[in-house]
């Protein structure tokens, strides 16, 4: 059972992620802002990603670093929140650490779609561990 601080911050997180992608929301469609876009998305998969660890008493030890976050969500049987945070972290470094190729409409269109079903996966998840 998680405590009333962690539950809190569980849907801190989650609230943190929907604040990402209303953001990335507003440059959808515009190719010059495909970069942004991709890395706000990358933070809201990021946050559904760190709400469903802590949701499932993962602590900050244990979910350290993002690249890591995937495998940690294999293996409490969240595979479609890793997969969509795999793809998602794989745009955010072409959309920020990659000087000689940019992201482009179809990546950003792709990155909305997996930010959007990661909240609404690690929503769902954290809801029901919660109330458990």
């Amino acid at each position: 059972m998680l405590s009333a601080e962690s539950r809190a911050e569980v849907f801190a997180r989650l609230s943190r992620g929907q604040e990402f992608l209303a953001m990335a929301t507003i440059g959808e469609g515009d190719e010059n802002f495909v970069n942004s876009v991709v890395s706000l998305c990358a933070q809201a998969g990021i946050a559904a990603s760190d709400a469903t660890l802590m949701a499932h008493g993962i602590g900050r030890g244990a979910r350290a670093g993002h690249e890591t976050a995937p495998a940690a969500l294999r293996r409490i049987q969240q595979d479609r929140i890793a997969a969509a945070l795999s793809r998602l972290l794989r745009l955010k470094a072409k959309a920020q650490y990659t000087a000689r190729t940019s992201c482009t409409l179809g990546d950003a269109r792709s990155a909305l779609s997996d930010a959007r079903r990661a909240l609404e996966l690690a929503k769902e998840f954290c809801e029901r561990k919660v109330s458990e």
